[in-house]
């Protein structure tokens, strides 16, 4: 079921953390894998809040990122779970997702007419 309207709100100068129930649900997660019979890449959310997290991660880097990138990858440390990178909890079989973007290509079209 949808969820009701929520103001969401992104400041400059905050990193992308994660939303409590991510943050403390390991089951709460993305999986990143490339299907070679079809020829795409598939970005697989457990729940509507893993989704959430990755998309404000992005539009937090859209916003007020200034390295051209991002990079989300499985992290995973002996006897724990999965780890929260850049505000996403990726399986462990996942492959890592790299966001690139050319700021200098952004500025011109932006002051092209």
């Amino acid at each position: 079921m949808p969820r009701k309207s929520e103001t969401i709100v992104i400041r400059e100068g905050e990193s992308a953390a994660p939303s409590p129930e991510v943050l403390h649900d390991e089951t709460r997660c993305m999986h990143a894998h490339f299907d070679a019979d079809r020829y795409c890449i598939n970005l697989d959310f457990s729940s509507r809040e893993a989704l959430r997290d990755f998309a404000l991660a992005l539009l937090q880097e859209a916003n007020f990122g200034h390295s051209g990138q991002l990079e989300f990858y499985p992290l995973k440390m002996p006897g724990r779970k999965e780890m929260v990178v850049n505000g996403v909890r990726l399986t462990e079989e996942s492959s890592r997702v790299f966001v690139f973007y050319d700021e200098r290509r952004i500025e011109k079209r932006a002051k092209t007419p």
